[in-house]
């Protein structure tokens, strides 16, 4: 049976039951509206995610402030809120380190593309390369002391020992794509070459920090079947970063055309292409995750409720940052 064809099915059942029940009057203008479709969602996990996000919302906000510029306390309860409805079964300690990595992507991404100070970027970005594989911190830089606090609960979690190499290859993989990004725009600025659509697409899938979370959030899981399982999951994260790369561009194309930014659609990737790379990548992930997740491997099942949490997201909204239409 295809998607298309479930709700038609769902529908008509709905229908005999209400002729059935002497209330097709009362229940048959219902059926197709966003109530009836949004009965599936559970109130009762819901209230435990709500309840846990507001206890991750508040040490987050703290640790932002501890931390300091440009970290935004802010932010705090949007990063919260996504975490806790992802994997509402862990406990608020099981996932600050997954909610404090949201809350610094969403830092770094606006601190490159709105630098104080260009000249440094790239040597600050180089140096938390070397901060997230284990070197300290320099005390002047709080993206690079967050990202050594964050990598340090990693590395102490349940499954720190088998995760860390990958959590820093994820590190490496976001601040190159971050890199390149910022150094594009730069050269851009001043008259210079832009890069080809080609060269773009696989860097900044790692600046979105999808698999950079999603690491943080598998630390403390206690699925015992994580350290066999991890290569498998590695085609579904790429497959998960791209969508919602492309979902991202398509959200915030307006905001970071105004910034000198680049994206897929500034370099002449059309709506429409985008909006089916986006789909493409994202069926591809969902389909790689099913027998995982049919098998109840809870990573995996986290993994598809990260991505479509962000996408939706992102359909609705430009999390982080002020709402604006969606390019095309």
């Amino acid at each position: 049976m295809s998607a298309s064809e479930e709700p038609r099915m769902q529908n008509r059942d709905y229908e005999i039951l209400a002729i059935e029940s002497g209330l097709e009057e009362f229940v048959r203008p219902g059926r197709n509206e966003p109530w009836y479709w949004h009965r599936s969602l559970d109130v009762v996990y819901a209230a435990d995610a709500a309840i846990l996000s507001g206890r991750l919302a508040q040490p987050l906000a703290a640790w932002a402030r501890r931390l300091g510029k440009p970290f935004r306390p802010e932010l705090a309860y949007l990063c919260s809120h996504g975490i806790a409805y992802v994997a509402p079964w862990l406990t608020s300690a099981e996932l600050t380190a997954a909610a404090r990595t949201v809350l610094w992507v969403f830092t770094i991404d606006a601190a490159t593309d709105e630098p104080t100070d260009p000249t440094a970027i790239q040597e600050q970005l180089a140096r938390r390369r070397c901060v997230a594989r284990g070197a300290p911190p320099s005390p002047h830089d709080p993206i690079a002391v967050a990202l050594s606090q964050i990598r340090r609960l990693v590395a102490e979690s349940r499954w720190g020992p088998d995760l860390l190499s990958h959590w820093e290859e994820a590190a490496d993989s976001s601040l190159t794509g971050t890199e390149f990004k910022f150094d594009a725009a730069q050269r851009i600025a001043v008259g210079g070459p832009v890069p080809a659509l080609r060269d773009y697409l696989p860097h900044p899938t790692g600046s979105i920090g999808f698999d950079l979370i999603a690491l943080a959030l598998w630390a403390n899981m206690a699925d015992p079947n994580l350290p066999i399982a991890i290569d498998m999951l590695r085609q579904p994260l790429a497959d998960a970063s791209a969508a919602l790369r492309a979902a991202n561009d398509l959200r915030g194309y307006n905001r970071e055309r105004s910034k000198g930014t680049i994206d897929a659609l500034a370099l002449g990737m059309s709506s429409e292409e985008l909006a089916n790379r986006m789909s493409d990548h994202l069926g591809d992930c969902c389909r790689r995750l099913e027998p995982l997740i049919s098998a109840g491997f809870g990573p995996a099942i986290a993994t598809e409720r990260q991505l479509l949490w962000c996408v939706r997201y992102y359909q609705h909204t430009d999390p982080g940052h002020d709402s604006e239409p969606a390019a095309g």
